[in-house]
């Protein structure tokens, strides 16, 4: 099995999964529209004919709930965030964590009045 092909059977069975949790159906359009990609863009990663580029797979994986390690290879933690923690299972270490990243929040600016 290709890389490609492996990435389109996750991410299809990503999109089933994400129907079956909110009980209604994702056509593939929703999707692409959601990590802006065309629907046939989608379509082509799903068939395992084509990978997306970084930016739409961390894009996919946000929209799917999922860490990109996973959903690109298939390996480490399908929780987003836990990359770097010891597999529970088996006690092997899985891949690299990268530490979560703050949002942005903007700051106020002070009013001109000084109060006197």
């Amino acid at each position: 099995m290709s890389a490609a092909q492996g990435f389109g059977d996750r991410l299809a069975q990503e999109r089933r999964e994400k129907a079956a949790r909110e009980r209604r159906d994702i056509a593939q359009r929703d999707v692409a529209r959601a990590v802006g990609v065309s629907a046939a863009s989608l379509s082509r990663y799903e068939a395992g004919d084509t990978l997306p580029d970084d930016e739409v797979i961390e894009r996919l994986a946000a929209y799917y709930g999922v860490s990109r390690s996973w959903l690109r290879y298939g390996e480490g933690s399908r929780t987003p965030g836990t990359e770097g923690m010891a597999d529970t299972a088996t006690g092997a270490p899985r891949m690299e964590q990268r530490p979560a990243q703050r949002p942005h929040v903007p700051q106020r600016k002070q009013s001109g009045r000084g109060g006197k």
